[in-house]
């Protein structure tokens, strides 16, 4: 094994070691307790007495557990520069553990740098650490732990273009770990995801929801229960992403049940995540039970302005399902206020909503930000989606300039913009068809026929809409009464 190869510490460093152990110990308890000054403190504090040991493996793995650490804060709380100093510490933490020979540490320190950059929206960088961090675990001396990590990152990488090489990749790395392993759990859900994808559906329902109940099963701690409820929001996921609505919500159900049950080891974040998602699966079905769910997260939720956002998101999202379309601006506000979501993206979507209550000055200066954002996020991070984003904000804000009785500017963006909409948006025929749309009512005044001519193609491209919410049917009613109106 890799440990084999590493320097033990003196008598004098093993003396040490307990006490920066539970420094780093307190940090991990006092993220989860929500206490992030202190939290952040406790591993800065673990990180200086390693530099005082001068053991180069704890030094690793007191990186490791800060970068996480921050990573960590970042999603939760946003805490200022801790993404960067999370990057910084992974990095030295890969330098340290390799010079030390220790493979397995390198491997976990470069895995959890490519989340970061992740994180970073830094796609290049993230595929260059994790190639690296599978690369170092192929080495001869890496534990079974750390190959199976390996055999997991190469399937997920495999699973879209060698869908049958990641199944027997994930295969390996069950077989590595063994039976109710923490982690065994993310092979079987990864197994499953790609027999789904390949067409295997049926399989790889079966597969997941007897893991999870196995896992369920199995608990003997508290805090197993609370491992086997994850597993069940996982497998709500999931099953929505094969239009199981019914099993998802069942699913989040039994997760949220769990987390109520064992609380203090759940901790009120990932209890109000559980109920969270559960209000975002019954939102299409059962409103009030939804708006129950979204108040008890918003309760549990207090101590995080990010999950606090994404709840007050959801709620609006469910608002604007229903029609109930100033509510959905109010809550989208509160969301923006918390966090604000990916750059850019929540102010997208108070973009449209504002054009849907008829506020197209208020859409325009929402549509502003999003499309200042999106063209760094294009520009810095080049992709499909960024350019699908930025393509679907500006036609937003061609509709908004219309609606705004500005139509010479609008009808200029539009005819830019329409052909990347086209190009870039065609899983989504709303939007394709209301930028059709807006441009026909832009043009009719000196183009009529070709204004009607839009206006039709835009009928077509709405009217393909799976499962159409109501602002979806509005704007299909609309389309409808002017081409009535303009014969």
């Amino acid at each position: 094994l890799a440990e084999d190869r590493v320097r033990p510490p003196t008598p004098a460093q093993q003396a040490r070691l307990v006490d920066a152990q539970v420094m780093i110990a307190r940090a991990q308890l006092a993220a989860m307790q929500q206490h992030y000054d202190l939290a952040r403190s406790s591993a800065d504090d673990a990180l200086a007495a390693a530099r005082k040991i001068g053991y180069p493996p704890f030094l690793a793995t007191a990186q490791i557990q800060r970068g996480m650490l921050l990573v960590g804060l970042w999603r939760m709380n946003a805490t200022p520069h801790a993404l960067d100093d999370a990057i910084a510490a992974l990095l030295e933490a890969a330098d340290l553990a390799d010079g030390a020979s220790d493979d397995n540490q390198r491997v976990t320190a470069l895995g959890e740098l490519s989340e970061a950059y992740g994180e970073n929206h830094d796609a290049a960088l993230a595929t260059l650490a994790r190639r690296l961090a599978v690369s170092a675990s192929r080495r001869p001396n890496a534990s079974h732990e750390t190959r199976a990590q390996g055999d997991e990152w190469e399937a997920e990488d495999l699973a879209a273009r060698d869908p049958e090489r990641a199944l027997a990749d994930l295969r390996e790395a069950v077989q590595l770990r063994g039976e109710f392993h923490n982690k065994h759990v993310d092979d079987i859900k990864l197994e499953a995801t790609i027999l789904g994808a390949t067409g295997r559906r049926d399989q790889a329902k079966t597969m997941f929801a007897a893991d999870a109940a196995a896992l369920e099963a199995h608990a003997k701690q508290d805090y197993d229960h609370v491992i086997a409820a994850g597993e069940l929001m996982s497998l709500g996921v999931f099953l929505s992403s094969l239009d199981d609505h019914d099993g998802a919500i069942a699913a989040y159900r039994r997760a949220a049940a769990i987390c109520d049950r064992y609380l203090e080891q759940a901790g009120t974040l990932f209890t109000g995540s559980a109920h969270m998602m559960l209000g975002s699966a019954l939102s299409a079905s059962d409103d009030q039970g939804a708006n129950a769910e979204f108040r008890r997260a918003l309760a549990l939720l207090a101590g995080s302005p990010v999950l606090l956002g994404q709840t007050y998101f959801w709620m609006a999202a469910e608002a604007r399902r229903h029609d109930r379309g100033l509510e959905a601006m109010y809550d989208l506000e509160r969301a923006i206020a918390l966090h604000g979501g990916d750059p850019g993206a929540f102010e997208n979507l108070a973009g449209l909503f504002s054009l849907e209550v008829g506020q197209p000055a208020a859409a325009r200066r929402y549509l502003a930000i999003a499309i200042d954002a999106f063209a760094r996020l294009a520009h810095d991070h080049p992709s499909n989606s960024a350019d699908r984003d930025l393509a679907v904000a500006r036609s937003r804000m061609g509709w908004a300039m219309i609606d705004d009785h500005d139509e010479v500017e609008g009808v200029a963006l539009l005819e830019r913009v329409l052909p990347d909409v086209e190009r870039l948006a065609r899983d989504s025929p709303n939007q394709v068809g209301a930028a059709k749309f807006a441009l026909a009512r832009g043009i009719a005044a000196r183009d009529p026929a070709r204004a009607r001519t839009l206006a039709h193609a835009a009928r077509l491209a709405v009217a393909a809409t799976v499962d159409p919410a109501p602002p979806t049917t509005r704007l299909l009613a609309d389309i409808d009464r002017w081409l009535a109106a303009h014969p």
